[in-house]
């Protein structure tokens, strides 16, 4: 039973401090403030959490590759990559995804919608990365480059396409070799 009723929103809440709380929301009151940066918060738990980002602490460690979190949601989201747990599925593919914002990312497959549009051309994509790609061709910048010869690439995938025609070269130098050393 939650007998204490937000008067603006009708929100229930079972301890009178939590509606006090929630109250704040509709108000805007943050009354607790960073003395660092003096970012200012709702809630005393949010003050807390955002102190660790000035002191660089990460309190939450996974026990099985050691990486370490500022957030124990942090941890429990990253824990997903190692036991496999996939909690959220997409209702028309039945297909499961580790994180919320995954399955967010699809869904814009099924309803078409393309949020991120490039400001050059207004071209629109579904998914960020594939704006952050589009822009690389308005820009000419090539970030992959290959280590042995310093060519430059747009995509990765182009980069390591170019990779395989390096070891195909070291492979039939290699063999070339063995054929004139071993006459």
């Amino acid at each position: 039973m939650k007998p204490y009723q937000c008067n603006v929103c009708s929100k229930a809440f079972q301890e009178p401090s939590y509606l006090q709380r929630h109250s704040l929301t509709h108000t805007g009151e943050k009354p607790y403030k960073c003395n660092v940066c003096s970012k200012v918060f709702i809630q005393t738990s949010d003050l807390q959490r955002h102190r660790l980002t000035h002191t660089g602490e990460k309190p939450h460690h996974c026990d099985v590759c050691l990486k370490s979190f500022a957030r124990l949601s942090h941890l429990k989201r990253h824990l997903r990559l190692h036991t496999g747990v996939k909690p959220y599925t997409c209702a028309v593919y039945f297909k499961s995804f580790g994180q919320n914002s995954s399955i967010k990312a699809h869904r814009l497959t099924h309803t078409g919608e393309k949020p991120h549009q490039c400001n050059v051309c207004s071209t629109s994509f579904s998914h960020l990365p594939d704006l952050n790609r589009h822009l690389l061709l308005h820009t000419g910048e090539k970030p992959h480059k290959c280590n042995v010869c310093s060519r430059a690439f747009a995509r990765s995938s182009n980069l390591d396409r170019h990779m395989r025609l390096h070891t195909s070269l070291k492979k039939i130098g290699e063999v070339l070799k063995s054929k004139v050393c071993s006459q």
